[in-house]
């Protein structure tokens, strides 16, 4: 990590990461872009922009029409249902599975919206051991915890890193920064989607947010029909998941606020989402899958405005302390591994009641 090039928000912008990492200056000829597993409309949309990004960028530069080649998107163990939606209807091409040696022999690897490195499995040995110029693009609360990065003290060596952890999305971040003229009507599109996925359809924007968003409409992104694309019927097991979650719910009082978790054998975070839809302040849902339990928890706006309480933060201390993989944002967070679930729910909810001001 010494030799790391640490771009915080704070003081720099993304737009110098750009400039002092040289990407679009050099021609390469492997570009390899990971994202987290299950990927989300922001991590998609964000990878599909930076590998856009490379191509205009170095066109732009020199005028010729043989620029990187070998450019891929990796999403280990594949996108999330509304993710394989929003690929199909952007036309957005992407990689469940690459080969190991392919990532070793790689020239340049960038990292978007990871939020923890265990994310990156089955290729974070290869990750690790590749040569490539590393760059880290992302903004979960836990990848900015403390002076770590979830990434940052695991993978070397990394070569640029930028982290914002007050953007609302990684769309956000690469909109703010990119410039006008590699800026067309359907890269504005595509990262309208995204900033809208994780902003909560501009629920928790900020100023920021709302500078990005308007820089995307200027440039031919529609709202209505970036929030049309998002809001596909969910499938039916989904929904069979969600009525079955209701049967399971528990609820409690904390404080002023209220609390449901409920038990699922998978879409979590879907049913997480449901619990604040139906009127509570935090909502838990937890489930084992592959011996693996994975929970999600969401939090109402207000309840983190009030109590000042990071989900993504509380989460990512679990899961450095129980050794396993957690994280995320501010009022979306979650935490999977082994583990008992009972357990682990119980630690949540306890951090959580300690935490209350």
């Amino acid at each position: 990590m010494s030799k790391a090039s640490r771009v915080r928000a704070q003081s720099q912008t993304f737009t110098s990461l750009v400039n002092r990492s040289g990407i679009l200056k050099n021609r390469y000829g492997s570009v390899l872009i990971f994202t987290h597993r299950q990927a989300d409309p922001d991590a998609l949309c964000s990878a599909y922009a930076v590998s856009q990004l490379l191509v205009k960028g170095y066109e732009d530069r020199h005028r010729i029409s043989d620029v990187t080649r070998g450019s891929k998107i990796i999403t280990p163990q594949g996108a999330s249902m509304l993710g394989l939606s929003i690929c199909k209807a952007l036309s957005i091409p992407f990689d469940d599975k690459i080969d190991s040696a392919e990532i070793e022999n790689a020239d340049l690897i960038i990292l978007v919206d990871v939020g923890d490195k265990e994310l990156l499995e089955p290729y974070l040995v290869a990750i690790t051991n590749s040569k490539a110029k590393k760059i880290l693009i992302d903004h979960h609360s836990s990848t900015d915890a403390g002076t770590k990065t979830c990434c940052a003290e695991e993978i070397h060596p990394f070569d640029y890193i930028f982290v914002d952890s007050k953007a609302t999305s990684t769309c956000e971040i690469i909109t703010l920064g990119l410039p006008l003229k590699l800026l067309d009507q359907n890269l504005a599109k595509v990262l309208l989607v995204g900033l809208l996925y994780d902003s909560q359809h501009l629920a928790i924007a900020t100023d920021k947010t709302l500078e990005a968003a308007l820089k995307l409409v200027r440039n031919g992104a529609r709202i209505d029909q970036a929030k049309e694309l998002l809001r596909s019927r969910p499938e039916r097991s989904e929904m069979i998941a969600r009525l079955k979650s209701s049967q399971r719910l528990k609820y409690r009082e904390i404080g002023k606020y209220l609390l449901a978790e409920t038990q699922v054998s998978s879409f979590q975070a879907a049913v997480a989402r449901m619990l604040l839809d139906i009127g509570a302040d935090v909502g838990i849902a937890f489930g084992e899958h592959e011996d693996e339990v994975r929970i999600s928890v969401r939090t109402t706006q207000r309840f983190f405005r009030e109590t000042g309480i990071d989900m993504g933060v509380l989460l990512s201390n679990i899961s450095r302390e129980s050794g396993i993989t957690g994280g995320g944002h501010s009022t979306a967070a979650s935490i999977s591994g082994k583990a008992s679930s009972e357990a682990l729910v119980g630690r949540i909810i306890s951090d959580l009641m300690k935490a209350l001001p």
